[in-house]
């Protein structure tokens, strides 16, 4: 034995990023960043046919155990089942995601795929041939680099971080949440949750903050400001006696802070550069909001008491940093940030300006973090699918990436109810724009408003 090398196979225009053998050794597939699967004569390394379909890079090929189908996986969102003696698609399996990863269980009833976003690792297990979604299954940690089962049906998953994961097929199935199962629906059951939302209509000439319960009926407005300040953003201060918001009048964007019945109504940073996007510290004694008072959009905090306001970020020119949200603890600050052309991110940085990191990076934009109340988790929304969508994400240790909404086009601007059991969005779902009110978990979702303008940047006090 000399490591003679028996062939090489070229054709793929791009990098070839797996390959399979099948299981009577007489076909080699390979998936390549050139969006095909191409299938090749092991013994004399001719190619046997070219697998088309796929519109974006193919991460993973996996043979059916007797050989007689392969499946591909890509970075186009689906999974495909290809007849191997001609070539012919079998089935096309949406993933909701980019798919890399996946092997077939002995059987071959159960194809397992990895899904490949970073910070996003998804197990999603297929019934074959019938294509059904048996269960989704978020992992946390980083991506999965590899997957596996055994006879026993057990599924081996290899991370990035260094770790090998073992599951059981049936508890992963008892366990995941399956997307193939009716999506939550209005319901007319008040939902709770404690306090009272305000948000930001153009109902009026102008826009304007309202108020209403989270039970939903009567809307109140709070401002009044006869077409002079354009009013949206609103955030209740931490005991609920305050309001703070973005005016604009003229053009020009400035912070501006009320008592909670709309009245005693203060201009807090008076400049003339953009002002926005105002969230309050635990102790109400401060604002941070988004500024480009020194010449592109950074981070601040306004010290109420002498309205000093002190940079935070401190990014490059061409970088937006945006929409920050106060860690209940007042320790840290997240807040998204786009750079160029690059997409969106959420970082964390503390609230003395130190410890900057990302919290959390896809090749999709990623906005608007906001806390859940005990500090655990951080509720946003995310463009991954196409349209934008509410997900929530273990602030500690990573992981535990949960996905709440699945109705298009667009979910956006969470925020917590003061018992985290709700979430309050803004979503396009019947058309315009209303407020929403849901289950920390996605489900039992009541619409609040129902009128033909724009309602949105909800905001929930505290009991």
């Amino acid at each position: 034995m000399d490591g003679t090398l028996l062939n090489t196979l070229q054709g793929h225009q791009g990098a070839i990023f797996d390959i399979a053998f099948s299981p009577d050794g007489q076909i080699l597939a390979s998936a390549s960043g050139d969006s095909t699967v191409r299938l090749w004569n092991v013994s004399d390394g001719t190619l046997a046919r070219m697998l088309e379909g796929h519109t974006n890079l193919v991460g993973g090929v996996a043979f059916s155990p007797d050989g007689k189908a392969l499946a591909s996986g890509s970075e186009d969102n689906t999974v495909r089942l290809w007849q191997v003696s001609d070539g012919t698609p079998l089935l096309t399996l949406d993933a909701g995601g980019a798919a890399g990863s996946l092997t077939f269980s002995i059987d071959g009833a159960i194809l397992v795929v990895a899904g490949k976003p970073w910070n996003n690792p998804v197990l999603w297990l297929w019934q074959i041939p019938e294509g059904n979604l048996l269960a989704e299954f978020t992992v946390g940690g980083e991506v999965i680099r590899d997957v596996a089962i055994s006879s026993s049906n057990q599924i081996a998953a290899a991370f990035h971080d260094g770790t090998i994961r073992v599951y059981k097929i049936s508890e992963l199935i008892a366990m995941a949440t399956s997307p193939s199962m009716p999506e939550p629906t209005s319901s007319p059951t008040p939902i709770g949750g404690g306090g009272e939302i305000i948000f930001h209509s153009d109902q009026d000439i102008k826009g304007e903050i309202y108020i209403i319960s989270p039970e939903g009926g009567q809307l109140s407005r709070l401002t009044d400001n006869l077409d002079q300040i354009w009013a949206w953003y609103p955030a209740w201060n931490p005991s609920g006696q305050k309001i703070a918001f973005t005016g604009n009048v003229s053009g020009n964007n400035d912070i501006y802070v009320m008592d909670s019945d709309g009245s005693n109504l203060a201009n807090v940073t008076a400049n003339p550069a953009d002002d926005r996007g105002p969230t309050w510290s635990p102790d109400g004694n401060k604002i941070a909001f988004r500024s480009d008072r020194d010449g592109y959009p950074e981070i601040y905090i306004l010290n109420l008491i002498d309205k000093v306001p002190t940079r935070l970020t401190h990014f490059s020119a061409d970088c937006v940093n945006d929409t920050p949200a106060w860690s209940p603890d007042g320790n840290s600050i997240a807040f998204s940030s786009y750079c160029g052309s690059d997409d969106a991110d959420i970082y964390l940085i503390n609230s003395d300006g130190s410890g900057l990191s990302k919290f959390i990076e896809t090749n999709y934009d990623d906005f608007h973090p906001a806390w859940s109340p005990d500090g655990g988790k951080i509720a946003f929304f995310s463009g991954w699918e196409g349209s934008f969508d509410i997900y929530t994400m273990n602030v500690f240790g990573g992981g535990g990436l949960a996905k709440l909404t699945h109705d298009s086009p667009n979910n956006q601007h969470p925020a917590w109810s003061p018992d985290g059991k709700k979430i309050v969005f803004q979503s396009d779902r019947d058309g315009t724009y209303e407020i929403y009110v849901m289950d920390a978990n996605g489900s039992n979702v009541i619409r609040l408003t129902d009128n033909s303008v724009y309602d949105g940047e909800p905001s929930w006090s505290r009991p």
